[in-house]
């Protein structure tokens, strides 16, 4: 990030060690202007985890989303 060959940094939670460290990790990507891009394989919980950390990030561009591998897919999603 210092020699400015990063463009996004696309960081997991679960392979970072926790919320903190990934705060951390946004902290000094938000140093060098380089946007957060959250990496996101979690259950729905794990997604709103996520989303709480991406509140606070001031570079925060998108959280990754993989609805079809949830059991059921996008079944829940049907209309009334």
């Amino acid at each position: 990030m210092r020699r400015g060959a990063t463009d996004i940094i696309h960081p997991d939670v679960q392979r970072l060690g926790g919320l903190l460290e990934m705060k951390k990790i946004a902290y000094l990507a938000e140093e060098y202007y380089v946007p957060v891009a959250i990496h996101n394989i979690s259950s729905p919980i794990g997604t709103m985890a996520n989303a709480h950390v991406a509140a606070t990030i001031g570079d925060f561009i998108a959280i990754e989303w993989h609805a079809i591998d949830l059991p059921g897919g996008l079944t829940w999603l049907r209309r009334a």
